[in-house]
Order: structure tokens, then C-alpha cells, then sequence
């Protein structure tokens, strides 16, 4: 259970970190992504 809770951790850093980085195109995709799947159904 510990062990699982810091694996949550480690991920939750990560993803906090590739937010920072990417955050200008997290946010384009957050908002933008339905009608980017509607318009492009094979990506």
C-alpha cells in the first residue's frame, strides 16, 4: 500500500513536471481536443 501510494507520487511529479513544460499545448489540447478528434478520427 506505501509502496503504491509513492508510485502515485513519482507519477503525479511527473505529470506535474511534463505540465510545466508542455503546458501552452496541454491547454490548446484541453480545450481544442473534441474537435480535433471530430475532424481527425485517425489520430
Amino acid at each position: 500500500m506505501l509502496t503504491q501510494k509513492r508510485e502515485q507520487e513519482k507519477q503525479y511529479e511527473l505529470l506535474k513536471k511534463q505540465l510545466d513544460e508542455e503546458e501552452d499545448e496541454a491547454e490548446i489540447k484541453r480545450v481544442f481536443g473534441k474537435l480535433i478528434v471530430k475532424t481527425d478520427p485517425d489520430e
